[in-house]
């Protein structure tokens, strides 16, 4: 996995283990208000594919832009 930073955007990629594709990617939009920024990516024409929900110290969401490409955007939390 790698963390990347631009223009104070961070984000992570790697391989998406136990996709059916294994050429597929893994991609962590992190924010500071990961339901806004989902919300806002739904009604630009992105598809959810598991709505926003706290999970493993995140608060993470995931869906599909128009281009076949998931994105998880979130925030790590302190449990």
């Amino acid at each position: 996995m790698s963390r990347i930073v631009v223009g104070g955007a961070e984000f992570w990629v790697s391989d998406d283990i136990g996709a059916e594709n294994c050429n597929s990617v893994r991609m962590i939009l992190t924010v500071q208000s990961p339901d806004l920024v989902f919300q806002q990516a739904l009604t630009a024409g992105a598809s959810e594919v598991y709505p926003v929900q706290d999970a493993h110290g995140w608060r993470v969401g995931r869906l599909a832009d128009p281009f076949g490409f998931h994105w998880e955007i979130g925030c790590p939390y302190e449990e």
